[in-house]
């Protein structure tokens, strides 16, 4: 079966060793992709009924088949564990440059075992496991402690590093892992994980290439919808306004999560619509790799006590989490505590 590296690398922390396991390619071909491998996995090798912030809980990334091909949506990865948030099964996705870099580092899952005696920062490759001591990390917020851990990791091929900020240092039950400065492996609690586990940022990095059966028939593909897309109404316009533009939407169909979810719409709405952040804000868009969507925005404020502050977003799910569940409608007040929480 192409598409896969057909193995999995299990770091222990506690002794800082690792080592290769060879999947069978039933496996694969039973549990299709990173979602159906990172829940075998778990559902195979995590002990029943442990504590989620334990160090037998593991933590598990996946990538699927497609990940760093010229499939357009196919740079996104995985995380899989046990959630402190609810004890239940836990799976968080992300996108941005990073899952490239993991892919290059030629494994479909990379699992995090047991718990560090002290910070490290974790260098994973085509070559194998670097462990990097991370104390002086231990405390920078998520943008900075990205920063130097990139910086730390000595390499000329593509890296991509996934870190945590304080609050998954310190085992908030929502806390996420981030990477490229503003994406977010944002539910479940994964960062507790991470940080219960006393692993500051994992830098990925290497050479190896997925082998594809038909390349002639994804090119094919691939240069397919890129010419739809390019005419599509619905890919304009997350061009244009990206998923913000469902603040209108849902609040003219009285669906925007308000007041708590005790209301369907929030009024003044319009001050925190995809409208009044390009007024307020100078925006770009910003696409992932393998996507001709760039329904991302990189928004700087241009006025108020906010003027010059400048992120990845807001999203959609920001916007009514802090908009509409808050009653907050001052789009510049939603980048502030977005800023906030990314940094956390």
């Amino acid at each position: 079966m192409k598409g896969f590296f057909k193995k999995v690398l299990r770091i222990h922390l506690g002794d800082r060793s690792y080592r290769e396991e060879e999947i069978p390619e039933e496996v694969y071909a039973n549990y299709l992709g990173g979602k159906g491998l990172g829940t075998y996995l778990l559902l195979r090798d995590n002990p029943p009924g442990i504590d989620p912030l334990s160090p037998q809980n593991l933590l598990i990334f996946t990538l699927g088949p497609i990940t760093d091909t010229a499939i357009w949506g196919s740079s996104r990865y995985g995380v899989f564990t046990k959630s402190p948030l609810t004890g239940l099964y836990a799976e968080s996705y992300a996108g941005g440059k990073a899952p490239e870099a993991m892919s290059r580092a030629g494994y479909d899952a990379v699992i995090l075992e047991g718990r560090a005696p002290s910070p490290l920062l974790l260098e994973v490759s085509d070559k194998g496991v670097l462990f990097h001591g991370a104390e002086d990390l231990w405390g920078l917020d998520a943008y900075e402690a990205e920063v130097r851990a990139l910086e730390r990791v000595e390499s000329a091929e593509r890296k991509g590093a996934l870190v945590i900020g304080p609050a998954g240092e310190r085992l908030v039950r929502f806390a996420v892992i981030a990477n490229d400065r503003g994406r977010q492996a944002g539910r479940t609690g994964v960062g507790a994980v991470m940080g219960s586990k006393g692993v500051k940022g994992i830098v990925f990095h290497g050479s190896r290439r997925r082998e594809i059966a038909k390349p002639s028939l994804v090119g094919d593909f691939v240069k397919e919808l890129r010419e739809r897309g390019r005419q599509d109404r619905g890919a304009l316009a997350y061009k244009r306004y990206g998923t913000p533009q469902l603040v209108a939407i849902m609040n003219q169909v009285k669906g925007f999560p308000s007041r708590y979810w005790h209301q369907g719409m929030v009024q003044g709405w319009e001050r925190i619509s995809a409208e009044a952040l390009l007024e307020e804000c100078r925006v770009r868009a910003k696409a992932c790799p393998r996507c001709f969507m760039a329904c991302a925005k990189v928004s700087e404020v241009l006025g108020g006590r906010h003027k010059g502050l400048k992120i990845e977003g807001p999203e959609y799910e920001t916007i009514y989490a802090f908009g509409g569940l808050c009653l907050i409608t001052d789009i510049k007040e939603i980048i502030y505590l977005n800023d906030i929480c990314d940094r956390l």
